[in-house]
């Protein structure tokens, strides 16, 4: 709003209040903004009518994230859990183990859909939805031993991601470590891998895969570096670690807690990205 536009920058202490801003003559009853002292930020909210001006400060700091994110949570922390209480047993391909690995991610789909679309960037929200959607669906695929056609999923849904996070900053110096990282990686996996599409396949989505995670780290990397972004970065940082694992448990050597290292870094990697969509924007980490 124009009273928003004027006020997003406005940097008070608790002392400048003795004297009431001017307000511009837009009327706005819900309109809040953000101003920082220290590690704490406080919420402005201001009510302008013909007789009356009334002003609130109120303090909030990242505390307020979290009691506006954990109870829509809940549902994915407790098939979180389920999921490793089944995973002891051996249960690939049947039916109920393909729901409670995907459970999950509809969970986290079902937090941004009780959070709502963000006003401010509706296309960020709906672009990550995507991505959670394919990648439930590259679960339902790897759990019933359609792995070429599970990374096809998983790739479309590094796509959806990467749309999502853009391409400003660009911050070369971070997506150059990265990708020379991957090609380290497949340089030790490529000759374990027999299967031709794979051979092809899999240096096309570690390309994806790390940009996204690239993208998602040069977001945060802004000198206001917001919470929601820096979840969402750490969630693409933890992608990789995931698929690292899956690969090197696949094709090169059986890992110790293979299901551990893998399953735990991917769930926390999706709910880092579905938390991105929270517009909290006016409460960066100081």
């Amino acid at each position: 709003s124009h009273a928003e536009k004027n006020f997003h920058q406005l940097a008070v202490s608790p002392d400048s209040f003795s004297q009431p801003p001017i307000l511009p003559p837009v009327v706005r009853s819900s309109t809040s903004l953000y101003a920082h002292s220290g590690v704490l930020a406080f919420e402005l909210k201001y009510k302008q009518e013909p007789h009356n001006l009334s002003i609130q400060l109120k303090m909030g700091v990242p505390v307020n994230l979290v009691k506006l994110t954990v109870p829509k949570l809940l549902p994915f922390f407790a098939t979180f859990v389920l999921y490793f209480v089944l995973a002891t047993y051996d249960t690939r391909s049947e039916l109920w183990s393909t729901i409670v690995k995907c459970a999950p991610i509809y969970s986290l789909i079902l937090f941004i859909l009780l959070y709502g679309v963000s006003n401010t960037n509706p296309t960020y929200t709906y672009k990550i939805l995507v991505g959670l959607f394919f990648s439930s669906i590259g679960d339902l695929l790897l759990n019933i031993n359609l792995f070429e056609l599970g990374v096809v999923a998983f790739a479309a849904a590094q796509v959806s991601f990467i749309s999502a996070f853009g391409f400003q900053p660009r911050r070369w110096d971070i997506g150059l470590a990265m990708i020379t990282g991957s090609l380290a990686i497949l340089g030790i996996l490529i000759g374990s891998i027999s299967s031709t599409i794979l051979r092809l396949g899999l240096p096309v989505y570690s390309l994806l895969l790390v940009t996204m995670a690239w993208r998602a780290v040069a977001r945060a990397s802004t000198e206001k570096r917001e919470l929601p972004k820096i979840l969402g970065a750490i969630g693409g940082v933890l992608f990789v670690i995931s698929d690292g694992f899956l690969a090197f448990n696949k094709f090169y050597t059986n890992i110790p807690y293979a299901v551990i290292l893998i399953m735990v870094p991917y769930y926390l990697a999706e709910c880092g990205i579905a938390l991105s969509v929270v517009d909290y924007k006016y409460l960066p980490v100081q």
